[in-house]
């Protein structure tokens, strides 16, 4: 008779093997963990004062490690290290960050050994501001030293049996509960984190210990600190000396009785939690399970006792960096001490070692276990990157490297700052080697090895901002800028960052940059998240002088990246030449791209990129500088800046030509008018407002807005030579003149003047003129009024040919002046070779949603080569600034026909990347990304039955819009159509 098992009978007697296998093969483990325990505060490592019997045993029956240290001594930036197998380079986690990367976390070793098996506990300072503890832990708690109570209370809240404990005491009661409550089936891993010997910085007395403690050292006078004489101290840098170090030292250490009461205080607390691991070995014993569980020691960082006259730890010195570490596996026969340099960061390694389990890629430590299993005596590691990187006014940040012979260190901040020690013969790094010129070669490779493993341990997140601009001109190297006081901008390096806040090193010298010393102007940290437009805030600089510049950035969470790339530029007080301006600017074909299922449409977009580079790189000239009409026509001029803003990002090239345009006036009438839609849209793509400044005056009357007559319109009676050489128009000229007042369009005028108008005001409004505001205000509306009537009254009669051009028809329905009922013709207007037919009339179709017949003009306007750039990404894509300087982007996507498309639009705050897919009826999918420090509001017109999802989440369609953070979105359009 043939059994047929049940498949979740199966699935649970495989389970049941699994745990066994878990059970046979795979030890408890302890780790233990001390909060400020230096490398010699262990009586093993030779210290005669200290009392830790059960610390000894462990290590004299298991390993310890005699040049451990920490990767950063610090205890925050070192337990997140420990946590994650990551340096604090990598991770950027510190007191003053927010929460710890969960990208990170979740290669946390608890969390890898609780989702393989393990039953895992917490206990004590955990010391990493992150919400996931129950991720990590099947049984935990988190608590520290309380620092509400300024007295012995920060030590003793916790209570035992009714009765107020040590918090020593405290915690290794909790770790006796946890195992004596283990369960047999699965092994364990318990993570304890002693508060002690941390002093307790809000209490005057610093240090507490517990009752039984009292009696060591009671008559004994402990001898006093090395390096204890005037001269280490004066040695240190002026920052360190009226840091945090020193400060510290006089509250532990400044006068002998503080510094005997500190000391013994510091072993005592370090005696009760040696206390305590005796009594949890002791029920392993009890338990039953002592002969299968590892127990791992080690201390959080180093310590200074007084030593330079310093406190605390933070400084790069051994006393800061070297911990104890012990690793007892009583599995291990004949276990010896190791002289390698074990780091915090093969803790977790280890542990996951032990457990049998592979240790992800990304960790960057080492698991000790060949040492401890005597299977080799040494790995593969010379030199270990040290620092301590948190930016605080009071801890100077530092970097640097050791071996088993050398260290080297520099600050962060001052990078001349430098020293460089033999160890061998220097053991407590006294002799300076940095400043000798017998090692300035050594010097020079450990600056290298340093930039080097920097380099190697920096994630895509710590990657300093990009693409840096001085006045909106990129690559400023060589190139001059006219102004004293100029204006910086950058790109935010990672679509995940928003800026929080930016420093601005500029320097003298290439060799001050690259210290980062910024003696011409150190902002320091500004709370911001201006990304553009930041003007110098030091002195003017010097007509003549190079400058050098960078910056660097804090995120959201307060995460502070490394710096940018160093530019340079030189100042020039001297008048502009604007004829010269264009060389300086740079071309990145690499700016922006286009793609779509069209293959006309790629081939128009190319052709059109081609055109515009040739047109601002190859000196064609549309400014009138003479007295010939031809060579500037506005609608050219202007479609060739939006081109520039929307594609290129070539900033400068049109502000070039704005200013080119405002200096050497024309005579074309129309082509005036351009100037304001020219500066207001500079200021809408860049968020500066500098020209409109410079300007507003001299293109206040070239908008002509003295010439209105009763309706609110301009009349050619009024156009004068005299009254536009007042304007700014050539007196020379005034036959040319005479010929375009009669050969202008007065609708296209008025058309344009409406806009003028429109733009005057908010001009005035950003340069706090509330009475010309509301003046250009009237006028604007009083225009539209008349033409929208003058266009409306003669809907459908043969009139309208004679008193609206068809050009004027366009511009008007492009500038939003027609309501919709009056559009209809738009879909029948045939295509030519002209502004007013391909610009304004496929801007007209995308206002009106006409896409598939403005996707149809935009293909066949082909021949008009400076066109189809900025329309492709302002109106097919729909990618514009919302606010000024795309403080929030808009982009609403009008794909018509197409089946596929992608598009990189450069923005001053970064690219926005895109792509459509048409999948089929009922399915259309978007993929953007939102550049750093940007949101944006995608909007699309649905249909009915149509639904929004985004990532994965259904969206309310009573919004017209979705807001995209930085990052990474996907947005679908399903139809319902069942």
């Amino acid at each position: 008779m043939r059994i047929i098992i049940p498949a979740f009978i199966l699935f649970c007697v495989f389970q049941l093997k699994a745990q066994e296998k878990v059970k046979t093969d795979n030890p408890n483990i302890i780790f233990i963990l001390t909060d400020d325990q230096r490398f010699d505060a262990l009586g093993y490592a030779g210290n005669k004062l200290i009392y830790t019997p059960e610390m000894d045993k462990l290590a004299k029956e298991g390993v310890y490690f005699q040049n451990a240290m920490v990767t950063t001594p610090i205890c925050t930036a070192s337990r997140a290290s420990i946590l994650t197998g990551l340096h604090e380079r990598t991770h950027r986690f510190n007191f003053q960050t927010g929460n710890i990367r969960e990208s990170y976390m979740i290669d946390s070793y608890p969390k890898i050994l609780k989702d393989n098996g393990y039953y895992t506990g917490f206990y004590g300072k955990y010391g990493v501001r992150y919400d996931g503890l129950d991720k990590q832990f099947d049984a935990y708690e988190s608590y520290d030293r309380n620092n509400s109570f300024k007295d012995r209370r920060g030590y003793y809240y916790k209570v035992l049996q009714k009765d107020t404990v040590h918090l020593t005491r405290y915690t290794g009661q909790k770790a006796i509960d946890f195992i004596a409550k283990a369960e047999t089936d699965k092994p364990f891993c318990l993570s304890l984190s002693f508060s002690a010997p941390h002093a307790h910085d809000a209490a005057k007395e610093q240090y507490f210990w517990q009752r039984e403690s009292d009696s060591l050292l009671q008559k004994t006078h402990m001898p006093g600190p090395e390096l204890a004489e005037d001269k280490y101290f004066e040695a240190q840098p002026e920052f360190v000396r009226n840091g945090f170090n020193r400060l510290r030292w006089e509250w532990r250490y400044q006068t002998e009785e503080k510094y005997q009461h500190s000391i013994k205080g510091y072993y005592r607390m370090i005696s009760g939690v040696d206390r305590e691991i005796f009594k949890i070995r002791e029920e392993l014993k009890k338990k039953g399970i002592d002969k299968n569980t590892v127990i791992i020691l080690m201390g959080d960082n180093g310590y200074f006792m007084g030593e330079r006259q310093l406190a605390g730890k933070w400084l790069l010195y051994d006393n800061s960096i070297r911990v104890p570490l012990i690793v007892f596996d009583p599995r291990q026969k004949n276990q010896k001490d190791s002289d390698i340099m074990a780091l915090n960061i093969d803790v977790p390694a280890t542990i996951l070692d032990l457990a049998g389990l592979k240790k992800p890629k990304t960790w960057q430590g080492k698991s000790l276990m060949p040492i401890v299993s005597n299977k080799t005596k040494n790995f593969d590691r010379d030199t270990v990157l040290i620092e301590h990187i948190w930016e605080f006014d009071h801890i100077s940040p530092s970097e640097g490297l050791r071996t088993k012979e050398w260290k080297y260190f520099r600050y962060v901040n001052n990078k001349s700052v430098e020293e460089l020690y033999y160890l061998k013969d220097d053991p407590k790094e006294i002799n300076n080697l940095a400043k000798k010129k017998k090692y300035s070669d050594k010097l020079k490779s450990f600056r290298e090895k340093t930039n080097e493993l920097i380099l190697k341990y920096s994630d895509v997140y710590s990657s300093g901002p990009s693409d840096l601009v001085v006045e909106c001109i990129r690559n400023t190297d060589g190139v001059t800028i006219f102004d004293s006081k100029p204006e910086y901008g950058w790109v935010v390096p990672c679509s995940d960052i928003i800026q929080l806040g930016y420093q601005i090193l500029v320097s003298s010298s290439k060799e001050n940059s690259m210290n980062n010393i910024g003696d011409v102007w150190d902002s320091g940290q500004i709370r911001s998240s201006s990304s553009s437009e930041v003007e110098h805030g030091g002195e003017s600089l010097k007509n003549g002088a190079t400058y050098y510049w960078k910056v660097r950035i804090w995120d959201q969470e307060n995460r502070l990246t490394d710096y940018s790339k160093m530019q340079s530029f030189t100042i020039s007080n001297a008048e502009k030449n604007i004829s010269q301006l264009s060389h300086q600017a740079y071309w990145d074909n690499n700016t922006s791209n286009f793609k779509s299922s069209d293959i006309i449409l790629n081939k128009v977009w190319n052709s059109s990129k081609s055109s515009i580079k040739t047109i601002a790189f190859n000196g064609e000239n549309y400014v009138n500088e003479d007295c010939n009409i031809g060579l500037f026509n506005g609608a050219y001029a202007y479609s060739i800046q939006l081109s520039h803003y929307a594609t290129d990002k070539e900033y400068a090239v049109a502000r070039e030509h704005i200013e080119k345009l405002i200096v050497n006036p024309g005579l074309n009438i129309e082509s005036q008018l351009y100037l304001a839609l020219m500066l207001h849209a500079d200021y809408t793509y860049t968020g500066n407002a500098e020209l409109i400044k410079k300007y507003y005056d001299k293109i206040k009357p070239k908008t002509l807005y003295r010439l209105t007559d009763e309706n609110g319109l301009l009349a050619k009676g009024k156009l004068t030579p005299e009254f536009l050489y007042n304007t700014g128009f050539k007196k020379r000229c005034e036959d040319l003149v005479k010929k375009d007042i009669n050969n202008i369009d007065i609708n296209v005028i008025n058309i344009l003047f409406y806009q003028n108008m429109k733009i005057m005001s908010e001009f005035a409004s950003i340069l706090g003129k509330p009475q010309e505001k509301l003046e250009f205000e009237v006028l604007a509306l009083k225009a539209k009024m008349a033409l929208n009537k003058k266009i409306t009254n003669n809907k459908g009669s043969s009139a309208k040919k004679d008193e609206m051009s068809l050009n004027a028809y366009i511009l008007a329905s492009a500038f939003d002046i027609l309501p919709q009922e009056y559009l209809s013709d738009l879909v029948n207007i045939n295509v030519a070779d002209d502004i007013y037919k391909s610009q304004y009339l496929i801007d007209a179709l995308y206002n009106n949603r006409e896409q598939d017949r403005a996707l149809d003009v935009l293909i066949n306007s082909s021949t008009l080569k400076i066109v189809p750039t900025n329309i492709v990404s302002r109106r097919l894509w729909g990618i514009q600034p919302k606010t000024p300087g795309f403080g929030v982007a808009n982009i609403n996507p009008k794909m018509g026909n197409l089946k596929n498309s992608s598009i990189k639009v450069p923005t001053i705050k970064g690219s926005i990347k895109a792509e459509y897919l048409y999948e089929n009826p009922r399915l259309q999918i978007f993929n953007i990304e939102i550049p750093g420090n940007m949101v944006a509001e995608f909007g699309i017109d649905l249909k009915s039955k149509e639904e929004l999802i985004h990532n994965g989440k259904k969206v309310n369609t009573i919004f017209s819009s979705i807001r995209l953070e930085a990052g990474k979105h996907q947005i679908e359009i399903i139809t319902n159509s069942f």
